[in-house]
């Protein structure tokens, strides 16, 4: 099969089909072996988040909307999402997007991290109200790991 009969057959319709498939997919749980080390143990969930894109023939920009017209971007693109559960070596997602979606404004809602719990996730997941929503928490701390964007400046009040 070539390249140009992919592309003369995924149309919308066939996204279309493609996005159905992935949503009932994402309803499977899938399941790993459990991540068994002591430090995680203090943490209710350690939920690790990525993403990533995959670009699709312009004509689907209608359907799936890429990062853009320049050059070696696409027009037509999606992001999937994924959550793993360190802890319980459960997989959540994929939740889909449109590729031009910041990483930040992930579709897994700050509400389903639980109490007590450890969220990673690299750079591009960096906003300080992001992380300012997670720790908050309703009863109990929530905590996160990130790399720190540059220039960003760290305070630390005293009393």
């Amino acid at each position: 099969m070539t390249e140009s009969a992919i592309s003369q057959r995924f149309t919308p319709e066939c996204a279309t089909l493609f996005l159905k498939v992935l949503q009932r997919l994402a309803e499977v749980e899938l399941e790993s072996d459990k991540v068994e080390i002591p430090l995680l143990k203090q943490f209710s969930e350690v939920i690790v988040e990525d993403s990533t894109s995959v670009t699709l023939p312009t004509e689907l920009a209608e359907v799936w909307l890429g990062c853009g017209g320049g050059e070696k971007a696409s027009e037509a693109g999606v992001k999937a999402f994924v959550q793993w559960d360190v802890s319980k070596g459960k997989l959540l997602g994929p939740r889909l997007s449109d590729a031009r979606m910041n990483d930040h404004k992930t579709p897994f809602s700050i509400d389903e991290l639980p109490e007590g719990s450890l969220y990673i996730a690299d750079l591009r997941f960096f906003a300080i109200e992001r992380f300012f929503e997670i720790a908050k928490g309703k009863t109990e701390k929530r905590y996160f790991v990130s790399r720190l964007q540059p220039k960003t400046n760290i305070y630390n009040s005293i009393g």
